[in-house]
């Protein structure tokens, strides 16, 4: 069972270099690393070309442009053809990389229904699994259970290759909601989806790329609407997007965040069909404490 390691990065050398280098101590137990350098300024690939561009193992990809996350996910979706990919971000280093490796290929070779493996996210500043990165209801006696989910975290999981060649992120998903997004769809054809806690990561949330706070609140509150449009019954459709408008109106306290985003609704939803969830699929997410509303 062949595994391949993507990352992708924009201007994020000095984690992404320590994150490399770490990853190549091991690097007899995986097949490569595909590196998507996506759309980062001339220093950065610079360093990336003097450090890595001669090495076997890694493939680098250049976009000129910041493809957003999804985007460049699906370059890596693109040019892997391993069975499995293990996706990590450029600031989550992998505990223990030959003992994650080998319950990798346990746990998928054990449920042959699963699509994808969701990891233990280990904040490096509390050293804790904080809420926002474990994808069920957070409980303490749940974070060391391997546990069935109904959506992923993106600093860390793993995706088969019948999977991640069928189905591909929303590209007009720049960043936030685009794991939801895409657990939607691989749900609602009847794969499985885990969380694993025997493999983790820690996660150094590097802020130096990252976009503002009322811009993140902004993309996830349109991002969600489109979601919700294209794949929610009516009802869970109007509580969903009333309760992101509240939400989104106390994040920002912008009545003009609130009316852009509609604006952006109304246009863009006219891009989609509606493929509504399978009733079966909304209990399972209901059942594993899923995102139906939030």
């Amino acid at each position: 069972m062949k595994i391949d390691i993507g990352i992708i990065s924009h201007n994020r050398y000095e984690i992404l270099s320590e994150n490399l280098n770490q990853l190549l101590k091991s690097s007899e137990f995986f097949s490569k690393i595909i590196l998507v350098d996506n759309g980062s300024n001339e220093n950065f690939k610079q360093k990336l070309k003097r450090n890595f561009s001669n090495l076997d193992k890694i493939d680098i990809i250049t976009s000129e442009k910041n493809l957003g996350v999804a985007g460049a996910r699906n370059i890596l979706f693109k040019k892997s053809n391993a069975d499995l990919l293990f996706c990590i971000d450029d600031d989550a280093l992998v505990n223990d990389l030959k003992k994650s490796l080998m319950r990798i290929k346990k746990v998928f070779f054990k449920f042959k229904k699963l699509g994808v493996l969701c990891l233990k996210i280990i904040d490096s500043k509390s050293k804790k699994v904080i809420k926002r990165e474990f994808p069920q209801k957070y409980e303490l006696l749940k974070l060391n259970k391997i546990l069935k989910i109904s959506y992923f975290i993106g600093a860390g999981f793993v995706i088969k290759n019948e999977v991640f060649k069928n189905f591909f992120f929303n590209d007009n998903f720049f960043y936030a909601q685009e794991e939801i997004d895409y657990s939607y769809k691989i749900l609602d054809n009847n794969y499985l989806m885990l969380f694993d806690p025997k493999i983790s990561v820690v996660h150094y949330r590097d802020n130096s790329s990252r976009l503002s706070p009322q811009k993140v609140s902004e993309l996830n509150f349109k991002h969600r609407m489109i979601i919700n449009y294209k794949f929610l019954p009516i009802k869970y459709l109007i509580i969903s997007n009333f309760l992101w408008t509240l939400k989104t109106f106390l994040d920002t306290f912008s009545i003009k965040v609130v009316l852009s985003s509609y604006f952006y609704y109304f246009k863009e939803k006219k891009k989609y069909n509606r493929n509504i969830i399978s009733i079966s699929t909304i209990n399972y997410i209901k059942k594993t404490n899923g995102r139906l509303f939030y």
